[in-house]
């Protein structure tokens, strides 16, 4: 599949071994769910890795912006102060800068 580098498929009697890197959890969880529909009698071997460095990357940014900033409530309430709403609005332009990361 062209969404997985350095991978391999393995197909035996009683499994499937998938084995290489994608580049992100939705990506795995699709494939997974593609060979258990192909192979539903298989024992499936999910060692997909997930690519780590746009997931970190991102983390670090977030981190360095609420290091700097806080995302500040009302006084004596549950609504977002506009402090707050523009912090937000960075984090949220900084997740569209990365498509790919899908967070849980």
């Amino acid at each position: 599949h062209a969404n997985v580098k350095n991978g391999a498929l393995v197909i035996k009697d009683d499994s499937v071994k998938i084995t290489g890197k994608v580049k992100n959890i939705h990506t795995k969880q699709m494939l997974e769910s593609a060979i258990r529909t192909t192979f539903p009698d298989r024992i499936l071997e999910n060692e997909l890795t997930v690519s780590e460095r746009n997931v970190r990357e991102l983390q670090n940014r977030i981190r360095d912006l609420l290091a700097a900033r806080k995302i500040e409530f009302e006084s004596n309430g549950d609504s977002i102060g506009p402090d707050g709403k523009r912090v937000l609005d960075e984090i949220a332009a900084l997740l569209m800068q990365y498509p790919r990361v899908h967070l849980e």
